[in-house]
């Protein structure tokens, strides 16, 4: 009997600590923005119909994000995502009912020229867009 509940703690303690790993599209409809994909260029995060979309990594106990390939922590720095190292890492992304959050903030994709739309939280010309999570996994 006390095998078992210790094994039920280590489960639910393995199952807690699950990091997701996924991908995310942005949702506005009616706008050129519809199902776009996150990608990683430069060292930021752009809003773009390129085919290699950014795989993200979010680690549950601090809310910090990071990219699966480069193994850089996202920091949102000026209003703008970049990729950092952990110790500059921005917390409190989450996803909840689906979507990609952090703390209330909206996100927007603010034209940056030649059709490039960087990933932002604020944006004086343009409307919020929300982050939908796909392809959706555990990394445990």
């Amino acid at each position: 009997m006390q095998f078992s509940s210790i094994f039920s703690v280590a489960a639910l303690a393995a199952i807690a600590t699950a990091s997701p790993i996924f991908k995310v599209i942005t949702i506005r409809s009616g706008s050129q923005f519809q199902y776009q994909n996150i990608i990683q260029k430069d060292g930021q995060l752009y809003v773009s119909a390129q085919d290699s979309p950014v795989t993200l990594i979010l680690d549950t106990s601090d809310g910090t994000l990071s990219d699966s390939t480069t193994r850089q922590y996202i920091q949102v720095h000026d209003t703008l995502f970049y990729e950092t190292s952990r110790k500059d890492a921005t917390k409190g992304f989450a996803i909840k009912d689906g979507y990609l959050t952090l703390n209330d903030e909206a996100f927007y994709a603010c034209g940056a020229g030649h059709d490039e739309y960087k990933l932002t939280t604020a944006c004086s010309t343009d409307e919020p867009l929300a982050l939908k999570v796909v392809d959706q996994a555990d990394t445990n």
